[in-house]
């Protein structure tokens, strides 16, 4: 039980006795009690008002749950968000930590601070749980899917829909922090200031002069169960931590070895790429000057056709002329006839200067493929097998079957392996 008086130094004292915690909190309210809510709240608000980024981060949490959360009413069913399991799951880990923080946890003065904050807040209450209670309550609240408190909607378990009352009740603490957070953090101070009156009271009732009594057995049991519940902690973040480091050892060890692999592996793949590249270059380099001496062969020939056919134009349009100038003297005739040879002797002339280049540009070829000739040596060219029985099963020749076996050692499909030379050829 918990009784609300005054000291003789004026200040409100609580006197904490062990209770039931059906006084504030049981597992048929899934819409959560008031009592829940602010213990709670009080829970994410210690700190707020001596640690600037830990006042930020909550003030943070609060306005994202409630955005979360547009259509929450308290007591009424709900769900909380499928994001609250994906990418925000980052907010329900951070309420987590605010009421179960990591290793040592919450001291026992944090929890005997909070009880009677609540007994203060809510007067009509005359009894209010112990810190035994406090921990039940947050073990059940945080405990695993089959035995964790339901909030408001759903069946009966998770598993038939029931929210985790754990999740329930984060919209509503968050608007309680956000909208209250001043008097909330008044509140973890009279809680903490009338938890250190009533643990002064239970072992400070001797006159003056006596010696003081022991603690009593329940705060005993009280202090014991703090110091076993923070080596059991210990304990665990110990043996996780050496886990961890076993297995950071193992990766290491992995890593090195992955490296040592992938560092041969890619030696040996930069020497077959550069044997293949050398290779290749020099092929590639008799096919194309095989193809320009070719393509400049075929330009000089269409040029002299054009031109001899130009000549022959041009002798006839002459004859032409003579017949006309014998037989009648037209001077706009003679005009356009005029143009006309002018007209025909520029694209003679143009078509010697392009023969002339043609010409040039041939001699130069063959002087690039006489030098990749002795370079390279004769420039191999893939063709069909001559003969008898050509085109009909008979082989190719040794160094084209060489060539195919090559390409299809590097990974090039059959059905490809033409489409790769005509590749070479046109470029």
């Amino acid at each position: 039980m918990i009784a609300v008086g005054l000291t003789p130094s004026s200040h409100a004292c609580v006197v904490y006795q062990d209770v039931s915690s059906a006084a504030w909190w049981s597992t048929e309210a899934r819409g959560g009690t008031e009592a829940e809510v602010l213990s709670l709240a009080l829970l994410v608000v210690r700190g707020c008002d001596v640690d600037d980024a830990a006042d930020r981060a909550v003030r943070q949490w609060c306005d994202g749950v409630i955005a979360d959360s547009p259509g929450y009413v308290d007591g009424a069913p709900w769900t909380s968000p499928r994001s609250w399991q994906g990418e925000r799951r980052a907010l329900v880990a951070q309420f987590r930590a605010c009421v179960k923080p990591p290793p040592p946890g919450l001291s026992i003065e944090m929890k005997r601070g909070v009880m009677c904050a609540l007994a203060l807040k809510f007067e009509s209450i005359l009894v209010a749980p112990p810190v035994g209670g406090l921990e039940k309550y947050l073990g059940a609240l945080l405990a695993d899917e089959k035995k964790c408190l339901l909030g408001a909607g759903g069946g009966n378990t998770t598993k038939k829909g029931a929210p985790r009352r754990f999740t329930y009740l984060m919209p509503r603490v968050a608007r309680l922090v956000r909208d209250d957070r001043a008097a909330l953090l008044r509140l973890v101070a009279e809680g903490a200031s009338a938890a250190m009156d009533a643990t002064q009271a239970e072992n400070d009732d001797a006159v003056a002069g006596e010696t003081r009594r022991s603690a009593k057995k329940p705060r005993l049991k009280e202090m014991l169960a703090d110091l076993s519940s923070t080596v059991a902690h210990l304990d665990a973040a110990l043996e996780t931590e050496t886990k961890s480091r076993k297995q950071a050892v193992r990766r290491a060890a992995d890593t090195r070895e992955n490296v040592t692999a992938a560092v041969a592996r890619r030696s040996e793949k930069a020497e077959q790429r550069a044997a293949f590249s050398a290779s290749a270059a020099e092929e590639s380099a008799r096919a194309a000057a095989a193809v320009t001496v070719e393509a400049a062969a075929h330009e000089r020939d269409a040029a002299i056709s054009r031109a001899d056919v130009a000549q022959a134009e041009l002798r006839t349009l002459r004859q032409r002329l003579r017949l006309a100038e014998k037989k009648e003297s037209d001077p706009p005739a003679l005009k356009r006839k005029d143009k006309e040879i002018r007209e025909l002797r520029a694209e003679n002339h143009t078509l010697r200067v392009a023969a002339s280049t043609h010409e040039r540009d041939l001699a130069a070829a063959r002087e690039a493929a006489e030098t990749a000739r002795q370079d390279y040596g004769e420039a191999f060219i893939p063709h069909r097998p001559s003969g008898k029985g050509a085109g009909r099963g008979r082989p190719h020749g040794p160094q084209l079957r060489g060539c195919y076996g090559k390409l299809l050692m590097l990974g090039v499909s059959a059905p490809n392996l033409n489409e790769v030379f005509a590749t070479c050829a046109e470029v």
